[in-house]
């Protein structure tokens, strides 16, 4: 078993430089699509299997901005942000125009608590054949999902708008070895 696993932040979103704007679900600032162009050359010697989608527009967007290429493209409602403890801030929220970017999630697994989502998600994908993984999404669910990985909370990490982020698996001796590859990298921005 083999499986590396790519996380990226979305650009900068417009709630985060105007308190106004809702932070539920807000669109990308002109900043944040320019980082998200940006990721078109720090990603282009990248290939991967398949990449999971935030059905959120920042994190979408993000990987339609980066023009990344990949034959499967899914949505995952495990992956979407954390609530930040407003359980309910999603239930609302309704996906069908994402229709055509990228395979649908039927299900509203978004409702359920950040860990335990994270935790199913990762596990289907280690028991998955596939490969490789690209994983756009947010800020809260990418530091989970590493802490979830390392099934340890004492993880504190950065997680910067469009950084890239690589995780690891493999086999060595019978023993599953796991290894950030490389964190928070943001070296497409300067």
């Amino acid at each position: 078993m083999k499986k590396e696993i790519y996380l990226i932040r979305h650009g900068e979103s417009k709630a985060q430089i105007d308190s106004n704007a809702c932070w539920v679900n807000p669109p990308l600032s002109k900043l944040g699509e320019q980082q998200a162009r940006a990721l078109k050359g720090r990603l282009k010697d990248i290939t991967v299997d398949q990449v999971i989608l935030s059905p959120l527009d920042r994190a979408w967007n993000t990987y339609l901005l980066s023009e990344f290429c990949c034959k499967s493209v899914r949505f995952d409602h495990r992956f979407i942000e954390d609530t930040w403890g407003k359980e309910q801030a999603y239930e609302p929220l309704t996906f069908d125009h994402l229709h055509g970017i990228g395979e649908l999630d039927p299900s509203n697994k978004h409702l359920l608590p950040t860990r335990e989502r994270i935790k199913e998600l990762l596990e289907e994908m280690i028991n998955s054949p596939i490969e490789s993984y690209m994983l756009f999404g947010h800020l809260g669910v990418i530091r989970d999902f590493i802490r979830v990985f390392f099934d340890c909370d004492a993880i504190v990490t950065s997680v910067n708008n469009t950084s890239v982020s690589c995780l690891r698996i493999w086999e060595e001796s019978g023993e599953e070895v796991r290894e950030i590859a490389f964190l928070n990298d943001t070296r497409h921005l300067i």
